[in-house]
């Protein structure tokens, strides 16, 4: 099980609704009264945000930049990225959701966005073949505790909360935030060797939306913080330091909202991973 099998997501998310969906939600504005202090009314919030409660499969996109960290230097700028991934919500009969997904980051030249094959490492001047990122399916469980794992992962994960699941919630004016917390290290099957990936995601969706029973998915933009080792395709040997990403994204309801270049990149690299659809049974 690699890292990003084991987290909601790699990369950032957010969600175009249709038109039509939200004309009606602006015209009822019914409310769920969500109680943000009860754990099953934050799994179905942060299940609205980040995909959709109905079951219908949703994807998300988001792009960034990734440095170099060193002690007592400067960040150096080394690649861009953009994202994606298609999932599918399931609630099961215990109120939690199981949420599968397919995902993939694609690296990008600092400077001028062009997708890369081959990278000069600036720390040692070796030219690198890319390592583009993809997970397989992927899944994990949205509980009244926290965020659930997959049971053969191995390791510690910062999703779990003592009190139960209730997130650090704010509001402005007619928005919602809130921080969803996915550090974890974990141990890699492949090679036996710990990772440790630090990374915050936070959400900014329109409150009445939210709180709106007549949707089960909103509209959420997203930024992203994370601190992870250097990739090994790097070859940086002994050298001591860490990636740093950000970015930000939106989730949306269909692959045809997508960035065309990105699309076609990932096809050409792995063909169906962000555009065939999720299936429950594998």
């Amino acid at each position: 099980m690699n890292r990003r099998n084991t987290l909601k997501g790699l990369a950032g998310a957010g969600v175009s609704v249709l038109a039509a969906t939200r004309a009606r939600a602006a015209s009822s504005r019914a409310s769920l009264n969500l109680d943000l202090t009860k754990p099953a009314d934050n799994v179905y919030a942060m299940v609205k945000i980040q995909g959709d409660a109905s079951g219908r499969t949703t994807c998300t996109w988001g792009q960034g930049q990734i440095f170099g960290v060193r002690d007592n230097e400067l960040a150096v700028p080394m690649l861009r990225f953009q994202s994606g991934r298609i999932g599918a919500h399931r609630r099961r009969n215990d109120g939690s959701y199981e949420f599968r997904f397919r995902g993939m980051i694609l690296y990008q030249d600092f400077e001028t966005g062009e997708f890369i094959d081959t990278y000069v490492n600036p720390y040692n001047g070796k030219e690198c073949t890319v390592r583009n990122f993809r997970t397989n399916a992927g899944y994990y469980y949205l509980t009244e505790k926290g965020t659930l794992p997959p049971e053969e992962f191995v390791g510690e994960s910062a999703h779990l909360h003592a009190d139960g699941y209730v997130l650090q919630w704010e509001r402005a004016g007619e928005y919602a935030y809130v921080t969803s917390d996915e550090r974890i290290k974990y141990l890699r099957r492949s090679d036996n060797a710990w990772r440790v990936d630090n990374a915050l995601l936070r959400y900014e969706v329109n409150w009445a939306d939210l709180n709106d029973p007549n949707l089960t998915s909103v509209e959420a933009s997203t930024s992203w913080q994370t601190q992870i080792q250097w990739f090994e395709w790097l070859d940086m040997g002994d050298l001591p330091g860490m990636h740093m990403q950000g970015g930000n994204g939106r989730k949306f309801l269909s692959t045809d909202q997508l960035p065309e270049r990105f699309v076609a990149r990932a096809e050409s690299l792995f063909p169906g991973s962000i555009t065939d659809p999720i299936t429950w049974e594998y």
